[in-house]
């Protein structure tokens, strides 16, 4: 929040100008305090996936999205 990168601002002793460009950076970067957003959709593998990982008892897998 905004609170908090003030604090840290002068935690830090920041400059007037150093603590603007902090809170601008966390403002482009979506660290406003706005709305966070959605979580991703959960994803399910497809069959051959699935057989393929069962197979592999002695190895571990890691299976990443689509995205």
């Amino acid at each position: 929040s905004p609170a908090i990168l003030t604090a840290l601002a002068r935690a830090l002793e920041l400059r007037p100008d150093e603590e603007e460009y902090l809170l601008r950076c966390a403002a482009e970067a979506g660290m406003s305090g706005g709305p966070k957003p959605a979580a991703p959709r959960s994803q399910q593998v497809s069959r051959a996936t699935q057989v393929l990982l069962d197979s592999m008892v002695n190895v571990p897998a890691l299976v990443l999205g689509r995205r």
